[in-house]
C-alpha cells in the first residue's frame, strides 16, 4: 500500500475547490466531536489561493485555532514573513478572536528561544489538520536537506545556510501526531520528488518531506 495518496488536479481552481470542501468537512467534524479545530498553516505560494478562498467561504471561525507549521525569522512586516502572508490572505478578512491565532513570535534575540516558546504555546494539543508544502529540494516546513532534526523537541530553530537566515519549524514527531496532514504541491519542479516518494514499497529516505507519515498530496500544475 502506498504511503502517500496523490490527487492531481487539472487546474488550480479545482485544487482550491476540493481543499476548501476538505477544510470545511474536517473542521465541522472536529468541532462536533471536540468543540475545537486546530489547524497549522503552511507558507509558500501554493496555498495562497486556498487561504483567500477560505476567507470567502461560509465558515464559523469561533472554534477554529490557527497555528503555524513554520516561520522565517523576520519581522511580521517583512515580505518573507509567513504570518504576514497569512494575515494578508486570510486573517485580516475573517472574524476570528485574537486568542484563536497562534503566531510564531520572531522578536526574540535568540531564535531558539522562539522555538522553545512556541513549543510551550502548543502544549499538549493535537493538531487536527496540518498543511505542508514540498520545495524543489524536497524540504517541507523548514526542514531542509542536511537539517539535523532533534528528537527531544517538538519545535526547533534551524539556520538555513543557503538562505542566510533562521527558520522556526514544527518537527516530524509533532506533525505526525496530527489527525490529518495534507501536502499542498504545485509546479513541475516537484514531480521528480513525488515520483520518488510515491514508489511502491519503501523508497529510500532521500528528502526531508519523507519524514512525514502517509497522507494525501493535493497537487496541480505538475
Amino acid at each position: 500500500m502506498a504511503k502517500y495518496t496523490l490527487i492531481d488536479f487539472p487546474s488550480e481552481d479545482k485544487f482550491i475547490k476540493h481543499a476548501v470542501a476538505d477544510f470545511k468537512a474536517l473542521s465541522t467534524e472536529a468541532i462536533a466531536q471536540r468543540n475545537r479545530f486546530n489547524v497549522a498553516l503552511s507558507g509558500g505560494n501554493t496555498p495562497k489561493g486556498l487561504y483567500e478562498a477560505l476567507a470567502n467561504a461560509e465558515i464559523n471561525w469561533n472554534k477554529i485555532h490557527i497555528y503555524m507549521g513554520d516561520e522565517r525569522y523576520v519581522d511580521v512586516t517583512h515580505p518573507d514573513s509567513n504570518y504576514g502572508m497569512f494575515k494578508r490572505t486570510l486573517l485580516s478578512k475573517i472574524k476570528i478572536q485574537e486568542g484563536n491565532i497562534h503566531p510564531i513570535e520572531t522578536h526574540f534575540l535568540d531564535p531558539h528561544e522562539s522555538a522553545r516558546q512556541y513549543e510551550e504555546e502548543l502544549g499538549n494539543i493535537t493538531l487536527d489538520l496540518v498543511y505542508l508544502g514540498i520545495g524543489a529540494d524536497g524540504h517541507t516546513a523548514s526542514l531542509f536537506p542536511g537539517s539535523l532534526i532533534p528528537t527531544t523537541q517538538q519545535v526547533a530553530a534551524f539556520f538555513v545556510a543557503k538562505l542566510g537566515n533562521y527558520r522556526i519549524s514544527l518537527l516530524p514527531d509533532l506533525i505526525n501526531t496530527a489527525r490529518e496532514i495534507r501536502f499542498l504541491v504545485s509546479g513541475t519542479s516537484k514531480k521528480p520528488i513525488l515520483d520518488h516518494i510515491l514508489q511502491e514499497g519503501e523508497p529510500a529516505i532521500k528528502y526531508p518531506c519523507q519524514h512525514i507519515k502517509g497522507c494525501e498530496i493535493l497537487a496541480y500544475g505538475l
